[in-house]
Formats: C-alpha cells, sequence, structure tokens
C-alpha cells in the first residue's frame, strides 16, 4: 500500500518548494496545512527562530512595496481574499504569487517570505490597509498617505511622461465654454 496519495505527494512537493524559498516550519503551517508541515523533514538549521511582528519590517519602503505587489498580485489574479486570509492563502498556490513577484523583479523578497506570509494572515487588523479611491483594490497605505494604490499611480505617472514626453502638446478648448458678456454702465444719456 502506498504511503502517500497523489494528492499528498503533490502538496508535500509544493511545500518542500516553498520551504526552498526559505519558510519556516509555521509559514508552512499556514500555507499548506499543519498534517503538511508535520511530514516535512527539517534540518536543524533550518529551525532558528525568527522575530514574530511585522510592524519594524514594513516600515521600510522596499518592503512595503513587495507587500503591495504581492497583495495585488494575489487578491486580483489568484483570488486572495484580505478578510479570511488563512483559507485564502491555504486555497491559493503561493509558490506562484512569488514566481510572479521574482519575474517583476521583486527578487529581494524571498528571504522575507515568512514576514510576506505575516503581512498577509493580518491584513484584517492592520491599519495601514486601505482601499484605492479609483480602482477600490485593497493596498497598504504609502508614508505619503497617497489614496490611491501603486497601481493607479503607475498608471497616471506613465500617462503623464507620455503626454508631456512629446515635443507639442495638444490643448483642446473646452467645447462648453461659457461666454462672457461686458455690460458698459457709461453709455450716453445715463447720468
Amino acid at each position: 500500500m502506498a504511503k502517500y496519495t497523489s494528492d499528498k505527494a503533490t502538496r508535500l512537493f509544493y511545500a518542500a518548494k516553498t520551504r526552498s524559498l526559505g519558510a519556516t516550519k509555521n509559514t508552512i503551517r499556514i500555507l499548506h496545512g499543519g498534517i503538511i508541515a508535520e511530514d516535512l523533514e527539517y534540518r536543524d538549521d533550518s529551525l532558528v527562530k525568527i522575530k514574530k511582528g511585522y510592524r519594524s519590517w514594513i516600515r521600510k519602503s522596499e518592503n512595503r512595496a513587495v507587500t503591495n505587489a504581492a497583495l495585488d498580485i494575489s487578491v486580483n489574479y489568484f483570488g486572495f481574499n484580505p478578510l479570511n486570509p488563512e483559507v485564502s492563502l491555504r486555497n491559493i498556490n503561493f509558490n506562484k504569487v512569488i514566481l510572479v513577484l521574482v519575474n517583476l523583479g521583486y527578487g529581494n523578497c524571498v528571504p522575507e517570505l515568512n514576514k510576506l506570509v505575516e503581512v498577509m494572515i493580518s491584513l484584517k487588523e492592520m491599519e495601514e490597509l486601505d482601499t484605492c479611491a479609483s480602482c477600490k483594490r485593497p493596498y497598504i497605505v504609502p508614508v505619503t498617505n497617497d489614496t490611491h494604490c501603486p497601481r493607479c499611480r503607475s498608471l497616471t505617472m506613465n500617462s503623464a511622461i507620455t503626454r508631456y514626453s512629446k515635443e507639442t502638446i495638444n490643448y483642446e478648448e473646452p467645447t462648453a465654454a461659457v461666454k462672457l458678456t461686458v455690460v458698459d454702465n457709461d453709455e450716453e444719456g445715463v447720468e
């Protein structure tokens, strides 16, 4: 009789890939479940205690950018629900989220996988979480207190760069212009 079913073997394979990215046993438990986390073998040096808490970690602008990108990718492409994060993280393949982040140029977030998962888990009690004013997507508010998510900010910046990098700027008068009439009170015969 086989020790593992094909489903469990697949889940163990994905958990082993997550572990190779630097995930701790607790992160594997969150992403893949407690039974899978217990079935994996860990080396003694991989069981190093990592300081809990993400508040000081997320203050750095590059970590905030990585978290916003991971949140955007998880919500919009993988169906992550910030209101029910633990169940939602188990239903998505977080390895693919990390792969998309690496392909986008956020390769430095891989050692911080544990912090990234910790932030994603605690999104519902996070004070910095808000929804974008234009696209209504969740995002982590930057230090500058912008009301738009990084995606909308980059779209407006790209359109502005495109518009103002041309040699001539097309400007059209508004079609519904208001006509002003000047009334002259100094007419003849009026005293």
